[in-house]
């Protein structure tokens, strides 16, 4: 590990690498790093397409910034802004005062990524980070895939938040972030995974039953505390037929965006700095 970067704490881990809260001491900053081992030409391809996504596409506000990275003994590890207040996943559910620019934040954040032919393909609570000034930023697009003619074919992504037309198998679009997007902003509203049924024993079990009905998202909770045209999100971006659910441009238009917008992340800071006293 190099001297001008210090591992404090395990921040979190999993299949794609250990996160740390390090200090920067160039710098005299705290910072994530994210480390990964790398293990023969194929995963040294994938972590150099991973460096080249976040240096180009991370100097978004609603993108977590990258700052360098560094290879030592088979460890890549990259340096990156750190989000103070953490995922969104461990504030389960959010007030509407912090609930309204959170999601406003993630569609800013989606439409920089497809504007510039990126899709996320893992959109989830615990890739969405906030800090203690309000920002709400999106992480680990460093899996995505620039986009061939919008299509993309390869199978990453956490199932459960998976869109229908992907557990099928076939082709992943922006649609299929937009079906993400809506389960994940759900989840931020009533507090929990919003597909589990009573009446199936799992998450999985769940999907299978929802991907063969012809599901009504506002059927399976209770939606009287959220506004109008919150649930108009929610009631086109959670649609099987991916036909039918709302794309990139109408996500842009609808009233509950364009009457949120610009963001105001006082709110959001007030409630994480509560949170974290």
């Amino acid at each position: 590990m190099p001297d001008m970067l210090k591992r404090l704490d395990i921040i979190a881990f999993g299949y794609s690498g250990t996160v740390y809260k390090a200090l920067d001491v160039e710098h005299d900053r705290i910072v994530a790093l994210k480390c990964i081992s790398v293990d023969g030409c194929k995963e040294q391809f994938i972590i150099a397409r991973e460096i080249q996504l976040l240096r180009k596409y991370s100097c978004s506000p609603y993108i977590v910034n990258f700052l360098s990275a560094a290879l030592l003994d088979g460890e890549l590890c990259l340096s990156m802004e750190f989000m103070d207040g953490g995922s969104l996943d461990r504030y389960k559910k959010l007030p509407i005062s912090v609930l309204i620019p959170a999601a406003i934040s993630i569609i800013c954040g989606l439409h920089y990524l497809w504007t510039h032919n990126v899709i996320h393909r893992d959109i989830k609570p615990s890739n969405i980070l906030v800090n203690t000034r309000g920002d709400v930023k999106i992480s680990d697009f460093g899996i995505s895939k620039q986009l061939e003619q919008s299509v993309a074919r390869s199978f990453v992504g956490t199932n459960v938040y998976m869109a229908p037309e992907r557990m099928q198998g076939n082709s992943y679009r922006i649609c299929s972030d937009i079906w993400s997007f809506g389960l994940t902003i759900c989840e931020l509203a009533i507090g929990k995974f919003p597909l589990i049924m009573s009446t199936c024993k799992n998450a999985s079990a769940s999907m299978e039953f929802i991907f063969d009905k012809n599901f009504d998202i506002m059927d399976s909770f209770d939606v009287e505390h959220l506004p109008t045209d919150f649930m108009d999100v929610l009631r086109n971006c959670i649609v099987v037929d991916e036909a039918r659910r709302w794309k990139h441009e109408d996500l842009l238009d609808c009233p509950f965006f364009r009457l949120n917008i610009p963001v105001d992340l006082r709110p959001i800071a007030q409630f994480v700095n509560a949170a974290l006293v």
